[in-house]
């Protein structure tokens, strides 16, 4: 089963797997920890790995703090790990005028990834927002970290990112069946891209968007699509 969990201020979107083993994913920045813990805590007791979809710094400042409490190691793709083990530049941190404190323990994805097949996750490298972004598969949904939204893509302006790779990315994901975890439980107030207002708000109240976290892939693939033909014109 996968739990959404609920940040503050400018953290990223946090995940917990329950199953054979309780998987964070995306842990989110240090101002989050005792907030997130807590959610957590009303849920399972004990986690055994941390996943880190990319290494920003709103999707990983707080893996130390995890990594700590839990007892847990950090995974993240094999590109990134010296990223992470040096707070490098690319982790932006500076954006949220902070430095990057590194975990202590860091397994690159390429380690355990047989062994979470074993569990029913796949992992797949989605690059483009970073060089080393992935996306999680676990039952029928589809975790995406900054790779794809329910309103748009992720950035490729930052250290790393490259345009070329995301919509490679993008492409590949289009093949995959299931659903896209999105946060649409602030639709329809957060900003949108080339999207009006008003005709998210029809796919809201026609209830074409879902009613909890989570977007169909059909729906989602819609508006990406919309975002690249605007793009490319």
């Amino acid at each position: 089963m996968i739990y959404k969990l609920n940040g503050i201020y400018y953290d990223a979107n946090s995940y917990l797997i329950v199953g054979k083993k309780n998987i964070l994913i995306d842990p989110g920045t240090p101002g989050n920890f005792e907030f997130l813990k807590n959610q957590i805590e009303e849920i399972v007791k004990d986690i055994d790995l941390i996943i880190n979809t990319h290494c920003h710094y709103d999707h990983s400042g707080s893996d130390y703090l995890f990594e700590d409490y839990f007892d847990a190691p950090i995974v993240i793709h094999d590109s990134e790990v010296e990223h992470l083990k040096k707070g490098e530049e690319v982790t932006v941190s500076r954006l949220f005028n902070t430095n990057f404190i590194p975990p202590k323990e860091i397994i690159p994805i390429g380690e355990v990834k047989d062994e979470l097949s074993k569990i029913g996750i796949e992992i797949i490298h989605t690059p483009g927002h970073t060089k080393g972004g992935i996306s999680l598969i676990f039952e029928d949904k589809m975790i995406t970290g900054d790779t794809l939204f329910a309103y748009g893509v992720g950035r490729w302006d930052l250290i790393t990112g490259d345009l070329v790779e995301l919509r490679a990315s993008i492409e590949k994901l289009e093949r995959i069946e299931g659903y896209i975890i999105a946060d649409i439980e602030s639709f329809p107030n957060i900003p949108f891209w080339k999207i009006t207002a008003d005709e998210v708000k029809k796919w809201w109240n026609d209830k074409e968007l879902g009613k909890t976290t989570k977007i169909s892939r059909e729906k989602a693939l819609e508006l990406i699509k919309c975002i690249k033909r605007d793009n490319d014109e």
